[in-house]
């Protein structure tokens, strides 16, 4: 640190702006290695402001980079993401291919981090084209008079990075299986719907064992409206395939709207009576008109 310091001492002494900025950021990244993360903020800051007076691209994006760097160890995403993107602006539009790769690779562990796993297998890509391309284009000569490529080297094994790559994608099935899981937990809850039709029928059959009249005939006829409507319930909760898919619909037919309501009527007169209850029905609905509805989703409301 004493030799930082000093250096940034002769370079204001001669007023070497430019020089006076990368010893500002020198100290700056001894700061972030040694966890100083306000100090550290400071340095790039300051070295940030300078490069942008003197128009120092290569400043610049090693500012933007360090900057994403330190916000992303202290959690602060957002502002990390906005930094290493404006790094990745400014290195794409100079073809700063080196310090491009970092700030894909930065970008890749931000997003990995607050679980976008789209973003993150998209920078990803973006990280392995880049780097191959620069492999491809550069000689290891030109690679090495950049020091951070040493840093490079617990990345550039590509089954650790297919690896890692799998686990998202497997982390993100898991949590289509959660998604899957809590429809299904909805046609659990559901299911209770199917009960009262269900009361109904065992209550009827158990009247009837007392009375087979013409009183009968009506029970019958509530009981076969029960089960009926039973079957149509179970049919439509079970129906895993259009709650999946989004694709539940109304199934529209004819029906008797007057008659449907009195068969609704008749299947709970004798549980309300059973509870001390006398069910009423006023209805202004013509018995002879038919309507185009859902017989089953107007008998569940």
């Amino acid at each position: 640190m004493q030799i930082i310091e000093r250096s940034i001492e002769l370079k204001e002494q001669t007023k070497d702006i430019r020089g006076s900025a990368f010893a500002i950021y020198g100290r700056g990244k001894v700061f972030l290695r040694l966890n100083k993360l306000i100090e550290a903020e400071k340095d790039f800051k300051k070295a940030l402001d300078i490069h942008k007076e003197m128009g120092d691209i290569m400043g610049l994006s090693m500012c933007y980079t360090k900057l994403g760097e330190l916000y992303f160890k202290d959690t602060k995403y957002e502002l990390a993401i906005q930094f290493a993107l404006d790094g990745i602006k400014l290195t794409s539009e100079h073809n700063i291919t080196m310090i491009n790769i970092k700030l894909f690779k930065l970008v890749y562990n931000i997003y990995k981090k607050i679980n976008k796993v789209e973003l993150a297998i998209e920078y990803l890509e973006y990280y392995i084209k880049e780097k191959e391309s620069l492999i491809n284009i550069q000689t290891r000569k030109v690679i090495e008079n950049y020091d951070f490529i040493l840093k490079m080297k617990t990345i550039e094994k590509d089954n650790q990075i297919q690896k890692e790559k799998r686990e998202m994608l497997e982390k993100k099935r898991q949590d289509e299986l959660l998604a899957l899981k809590s429809r299904q937990d909805f046609l659990s809850v559901m299911s209770h719907e199917i009960r009262t039709p269900l009361n109904a029928i065992t209550s009827i059959v158990a009247l009837l064992k007392d009375e087979i009249n013409d009183e009968g005939k009506d029970l019958l006829n509530s009981l076969q409206f029960a089960s009926s409507n039973l079957i149509k319930i179970v049919n439509d909760v079970l129906d895993f395939t259009k709650l999946d898919s989004n694709k539940s619909k109304l199934e529209l037919n004819t029906v008797n709207l007057f008659q449907l309501i009195h068969n609704i009527k008749n299947v709970y007169s004798k549980q309300a009576e059973n509870k001390g209850l006398s069910l009423l029905l006023t209805s202004d609905i013509d018995e002879k008109y038919l309507y185009n509805l859902d017989e089953t989703k107007i008998t569940q409301v």
